[in-house]
């Protein structure tokens, strides 16, 4: 009997253990750091599919995006291109099996910060008149219309992809709050 109740508190003490592991892993998945796989082309030739990334969920707890980060930003209702998944979280996994769905994620470049007036022209990116030198960026930088030009507004970013010809960024889908922003790119 004596030898029942041991195994019976070795079991315990190891399941309990493990709970504690799993909640902390969770709870670091989720509020920390996460490692995502590139499954898209929009970040070329900076980042290609199939890439690891390691990502900072503390990065902006404190601070603000700073032009030239790589964030990922997350799109609550994607359309056309973007109906694929950039990675998926431990929140996403379980929203999925109780009956939601997973949140859709972009690979972007931060190119201009609140105040910042951008333009694009020839193919080239203007930030507040001057021509910005991008030797990371694959295709040309055009505007879906012919005369786009946006200020930024207070506590919003542009975000473009470094392979502009197919990615689907602030060009489409507008400048992004920093609540929108899930972490920054450890490089």
């Amino acid at each position: 009997m004596d030898f029942f109740v041991k195994c019976f508190r070795v079991v315990r003490v190891a399941l309990f253990t493990a709970f504690v592991a799993f909640v902390f892993v969770i709870g670091f998945h989720a509020y920390v750091s996460n490692v995502i796989v590139v499954q898209q082309d929009s970040m070329n030739p900076t980042l290609f599919e199939g890439d690891l990334l390691l990502t900072d969920k503390m990065a902006y707890w404190f601070g603000k995006p700073e032009v030239g980060d790589i964030v990922i930003v997350l799109r609550d209702e994607p359309t056309g291109l973007s109906s694929f998944e950039l990675g998926k979280t431990v929140v996403d996994y379980f929203s999925t099996i109780f009956g939601g769905s997973s949140r859709v994620r972009y690979v972007k470049r931060v190119v201009a910060i609140e105040g910042d007036l951008v333009e694009f022209w020839g193919g080239d990116l203007i930030i507040n008149g001057v021509v910005v030198d991008e030797d990371y960026v694959q295709g040309s930088s055009f505007a879906p219309s012919r005369n786009f030009s946006v200020v930024v507004p207070e506590d919003e970013f542009f975000l473009l992809g470094d392979n502009r010809e197919v990615s689907l960024d602030s060009r489409h889908f507008g400048t992004v709050s920093l609540d929108m922003i899930e972490s920054r790119v450890v490089e």
